[in-house]
């Protein structure tokens, strides 16, 4: 496997890894059945669709941790979330988005649709061929998977299978 080619991703909602087949109350050894390999010491999970998807997200200890917040494009956390602290609001005003403004307002379109390697937390915090997904990426996840409601280890969420029986949840 040619690790430079892969492009490995996380998103803020994964949150473990795991087999939703299992049993709900059993230990991390389920979660681990749909590892399939680490880079620069991170699991990452093949769901058998374009990109790989980490099995937690940045900031997290182990798989079923939160994990840190952070803003879009931002790679720092912070104590409050708003139009007013986000870095890309010029003066706080969401009307003068200044950069991934590619949507909403016209007249500031940058059509940044990819973060730039500077603004992406992944490839900040756990290095090189770690990024944050594209919209089509996601849109991939929520369309190619299955998803079931779970709470492994107490923890709620979605379990999301991929075409290859792999999950992510």
């Amino acid at each position: 496997m040619d690790y430079k080619r892969l492009f490995f991703i996380i998103i803020s909602f994964i949150l473990v890894v795991s087999s939703c087949n299992k049993d709900e109350e059993d230990d991390y050894s389920i979660y681990k059945e749909s590892i399939t390999g680490k880079i620069n010491g991170y699991d990452y999970v093949d769901l058998g669709l374009s990109v790989m998807w980490a099995s937690m997200n940045v900031g997290a200890n182990k798989i079923t941790d939160y994990g840190d917040y952070y803003a879009w494009g931002e790679t720092e956390t912070k104590n409050v979330y708003n139009t007013k602290t986000y870095k890309y609001y010029k003066d706080g005003i969401q009307e003068n988005i200044i950069k991934y403004n590619c949507q909403s307002y016209p007249e500031s379109l940058d059509s940044i649709i990819k973060l730039d390697l500077s603004d992406d937390v992944a490839y900040i915090n756990w290095g090189e061929s770690w990024r944050m997904p594209t919209i089509e990426e996601f849109s991939e996840l929520k369309s190619k998977c299955v998803w079931k409601l779970a709470s492994p280890n107490g923890v709620k969420g979605y379990c999301a299978t991929g075409p290859n029986g792999k999950s992510v949840f």
